[in-house]
């Protein structure tokens, strides 16, 4: 993939001049994306309507940029997406015919209608079998053979292409129903609608509402229709549920449902290349932004090291000046007090103010005046007596 480096300025600059679905498309992402990098580089971009009154004539001040997060990536890569793979033609949904009667039904469909004499009702009179995620089956009993040969219907058309169907029904009111498509499970599912109509009060209740307390009250009934959905779950493709409706009825959509499970094995090996795609990219913009970071720190080291070694040659400046006014003093001692009249305590005192001189002069050790040029990045420098430093890195001490 090609990728575009630019400094946060220039992004700024570049989302001011051009809407930003030009300015994507020119770099080859999509809007979305680029919308995404301005909001992580906090990046002012227009807002809705913005080239619309710009091109009225309108002046729109724009914000300001604001300043980066210390040690943060101030550099931006937009990487160039590669052209989709064209696409090709949906192949047409198969023929998928529904059975009269339940006589020879799969084994599915036959466990599925023997857990339904234990299922439980919910509020609206259907029977409910629970699955993992949502139910399996929630239909009243007017309607419930239709359902299970419309399953039927399906695990038929799915075995006959090849794929398996996998079912277990694990509790009086609780199942599992799934379609196995070269090597990938989805689950099936089919419910009755509901629908709603204006709820009459009851004569309490308009007792109720004349008084003003209508709280409480629905404003509509709810009520299991007769339309069934059915629906493959957890999913990637674009649809994943088929309905009756006012033109086609569901066991008109069966082909489709047939087909969107083969697509579904596509799908989520596209979703899948895309989230390593997506893990690789978050790994090398976490080493770039490292590696960012890291030379910040070393910018950083190398200025407080050579302010060390100004302060430190500063120091060694101050002491040898210091040491040559301190051997003048003692030179005019010794003239002043000559060597055959000077009494024992000025003597001891002489040889030992000799001694300070020296540990003051950085000239009288010269070995140790040089000090190491480049930062000890490990964090091991040390002081020594005397004001030299050394680094971790190198005991030599030459520069």
């Amino acid at each position: 993939m090609e990728s575009v480096q630019l400094t946060r300025e220039e992004l700024y600059e570049q989302v001011w001049k051009m809407p930003m679905s030009r300015l994507a498309a020119e770099y080859g992402i999509s809007d979305v994306a680029l919308a995404k990098t301005c909001k992580r580089f906090d990046i002012p971009r227009p807002g809705r309507g913005h080239w619309a009154r710009l091109a009225a004539g309108e002046k729109i001040k724009r914000p300001p940029l604001p300043k980066g997060v210390p040690n943060r990536l101030q550099t931006i890569l937009l990487t160039k997406v590669e052209n989709p793979t064209p696409k090709v033609a949906r192949p047409k949904p198969p023929e998928v015919p529904v059975a009269r009667a339940l006589g020879g039904a799969h084994p599915a469909v036959q466990a599925l209608g023997a857990a339904l004499a234990e299922a439980k009702t919910d509020t609206f009179g259907r029977m409910v079998i629970e699955g993992a995620d949502r139910p399996v089956l929630s239909i009243t009993l007017e309607i419930h053979r239709r359902a299970l040969l419309i399953l039927d219907a399906v695990c038929k058309a799915v075995v006959a292409r090849g794929h398996a169907v996998v079912h277990e029904v694990t509790g009086k009111a609780a199942a599992k129903l799934a379609l196995v498509v070269s090597g990938e499970t989805m689950g099936v599912a089919i419910v009755e609608q509901l629908d709603r109509e204006e709820h009459v009060p009851t004569p309490e209740e308009q007792q109720r509402i004349a008084r003003g307390f209508a709280y409480g009250i629905p404003k509509y009934d709810q009520f299991a229709c007769g339309k069934l959905q059915l629906a493959l779950v957890g999913t990637c493709v674009s649809r994943s549920s088929w309905s009756d409706g006012s033109k086609r009825r569901l066991e008109q959509w069966l082909g489709h449902v047939v087909l969107a499970a083969e697509e579904e094995v596509e799908a989520r090996r596209h979703y899948r290349e895309g989230q390593e795609r997506q893990r690789q990219e978050n790994e090398r913009r976490q080493r770039v932004e490292e590696e960012e970071r890291q030379r910040a720190r070393e910018q950083k080291a190398g200025a407080d090291h050579r302010a060390l070694l100004i302060k430190d040659l500063q120091e060694m400046t101050r002491n040898w000046r210091e040491a040559r006014e301190i051997r003048e003093f003692l030179d005019a001692v010794r003239r002043a007090a000559p060597e055959d009249g000077r009494d024992g305590g000025l003597s001891a005192w002489l040889t030992w103010a000799d001694v300070i001189v020296r540990e003051l002069d950085p000239v009288s050790r010269p070995e140790a005046i040089a000090k190491i040029l480049s930062p000890d990045l490990t964090g091991s420098h040390t002081r020594r007596p005397g004001g030299a430093w050394q680094g971790g890195a190198d005991e030599s001490g030459v520069a």
